[in-house]
């Protein structure tokens, strides 16, 4: 059994002088590990945030110019619509104008003024009808435009 007491006291000895060394290297790689860990961390970290803010500026700059190019379709879209309604009261004044023309024709030929015609009289109503059958539909217009000729008869009852 001596022997079993020389092998525990050699590796004793052993462990006494590699364990002093060997803690203290654990101690430090531990520290060290510690700081780099968290500086590749902290390097990572802003990396990763960088990227990121670049890519927060380019969705940024591209819904900025996407924006514009909505607001440039919309403010082209109400200029054209603004024209066209320029250009419609331009020309259902000169519609209201034939059509004024038209009626007092009518008049003269078949010898009966339609302009005085009684609301909901026979007249009108068959005028009404022609002008519906034919897809014509007729609004009243404005007072005071030149063509009132034609508003009491294009009143729908």
């Amino acid at each position: 059994m001596q022997w079993v007491s020389q092998v525990t006291d050699f590796l004793g000895k052993i462990l006494i002088l590699a364990g002093g060394p060997v803690l203290v290297a654990y101690a430090a790689v531990r520290v060290f590990a510690k700081s780099w860990l968290k500086h590749e961390l902290d390097i990572r970290v802003a990396s990763f945030q960088a990227r990121q803010a670049e890519q927060l500026e380019a969705i940024k700059a591209r819904n900025a110019e996407q924006l514009e190019q909505a607001r440039h379709r919309l403010n082209t879209l109400f200029r054209q619509t603004s024209k066209l309604h320029e250009k419609e009261f331009e020309v259902l004044a000169n519609a209201w104008e034939r059509l004024n023309e038209a009626l007092v024709s009518i008049s003269v030929f078949f010898g009966q003024n339609f302009s005085n015609s009684r609301p909901g009289s026979p007249v009108q109503r068959q005028f009404l009808r022609e002008i519906s059958d034919n897809r014509i539909f007729a609004a009243p217009t404005p007072r005071g435009c030149g063509h009132e000729l034609l508003l009491p008869i294009m009143v729908w009852p």
